[in-house]
């Protein structure tokens, strides 16, 4: 069941979330990436995340999220450490209207629109 396969409600008898995980997952980035992050404990972090990269029915999102909580939960060592110093650093994060389009060169129009341009086509986007 590939990202570019349409979603199903519920999955199949025989569905298996890791063969599902692969498929999907790998479609835009190697599956190394899960042993490389952090990870997180709970299953509602990882349909966050998720939902930031592809839209699956409710029922892959709980398989799937539920799955990968268990199997690749949060490693503190890969947790950000945090400098005390003078210096704040605020960054504002956002969903682009393109699913797994990662945004490139974000940029601040005098009018506050910000502009993007996409990782995998020639592509532009304005929020």
């Amino acid at each position: 069941m590939g990202i570019a396969q349409a979603d199903v409600s519920v999955p199949s008898p025989d569905y298996d979330v890791k063969t599902d995980i692969a498929e999907t997952c790998s479609a835009c980035h190697g599956l190394r990436y899960l042993d490389l992050a952090q990870g997180y404990d709970t299953p509602q972090e990882w349909s966050h995340l998720i939902a930031s990269m592809v839209t699956l029915s409710p029922a892959r999102d709980e398989a799937v999220s539920r799955y990968l909580a268990t199997n690749h939960p949060h490693k503190p060592s890969k947790a950000p450490i945090l400098v005390p110093g003078s210096t704040n650093i605020v960054i504002d994060e956002w969903i682009t209207p393109t699913l797994g389009q990662r945004t490139r060169d974000p940029i601040e129009a005098p009018d506050g629109a910000i502009w993007w341009t996409g990782m995998w086509a020639s592509l532009v986007g304005r929020l």
